[in-house]
């Protein structure tokens, strides 16, 4: 088991620990502005993730807050609303392919969270810019911190979408609101895999983290910086401003308004 402890101050959360939709927001929110997504393309837990140690991964990612991959820092926190009293299961995730088409049904995990009669996503580990809270599975469109989502019916799925400044409502991935055990993603390993072959992003290294009212997204060289209203991106050329890019998103001393502030420098 987690030390629940550990986690809560890894995350800097000093609220209410009761199993409410106050907790999960608090939780959530403290999760993503401390602990950032930072995978490499050899990374094993990237890969066959469904295999690999939580305890492990919990001391890299969460205490030492390292980051890591979804299956690390969904899992993990999956593993703390548990022993919080919560009802959260593993939720399977497609995500979109440059292509337009989405990926193998078991995929991208994610936290599903029976809560009062009502089923919410909570994602601590998504690259792309996502909610800084839990999302109700609902089809009305939900605003957080001036940012909108919505969740689209498709038949049996759910297409998750984000208003853009720049491309209108954008798929982030798709589900099916089932519970999935750790055996589901094991079986799906082989077709993730052959996603990568087709998904250039994969090859890359991908930092990405909550910083102020944003999200600042590194893949491979190209620095992109998601705001209300706003969406820029430039490459990241000089060597040294790569590394001092990377060292400023990974730092895990600085506060949230220090690295907002810092981050000013390198605005795309």
């Amino acid at each position: 088991m987690l030390d629940v402890d550990q986690y809560l101050a890894a995350i800097g959360y000093e609220g209410p620990l009761d199993p409410s939709l106050r907790t999960l927001r608090g939780l959530h929110e403290s999760h993503v502005r401390a602990v950032p997504y930072n995978t490499q393309p050899h990374d094993a837990d990237f890969l066959t993730g469904a295999e690999f140690d939580v305890e492990q991964a919990f001391q890299r990612a969460i205490v030492s807050r390292a980051g890591g991959s979804c299956y690390e820092l969904n899992e993990s926190f999956r593993q703390l609303l548990e022993q919080l009293g919560f009802t959260a299961h593993r939720l399977a995730a497609s995500t979109r392919l440059p292509s337009g088409r989405f990926g193998p049904e078991i995929e991208h995990l994610a936290v599903l969270v029976d809560l009062d009669g009502e089923h919410w996503i909570a994602d601590v580990g998504y690259s792309e810019p996502t909610s800084f809270g839990p999302l109700r599975i609902t089809s009305e469109v939900q605003r957080q911190d001036g940012f909108e989502f919505r969740m689209v019916p498709d038949g049996e799925w759910w297409v998750l979408e984000r208003l853009s400044p720049v491309k209108g409502w954008s798929g982030l991935y798709r589900f099916k609101a089932v519970v999935r055990s750790q055996a589901d993603f094991a079986a799906s390993i082989g077709e993730i895999a052959a996603q990568l072959n087709e998904w250039p992003a994969a090859n890359l290294r991908i930092l990405s983290r909550v910083v102020g009212n944003s999200t600042v997204l590194m893949t491979g060289r190209r620095l992109m910086k998601h705001e209300v209203g706003r969406e820029v991106s430039r490459m990241v050329i000089d060597q040294g401003e790569y590394e001092k890019l990377t060292d400023l998103i990974l730092d895990p001393e600085l506060t949230d308004e220090e690295r907002a502030e810092r981050i000013k420098e390198f605005h795309p």
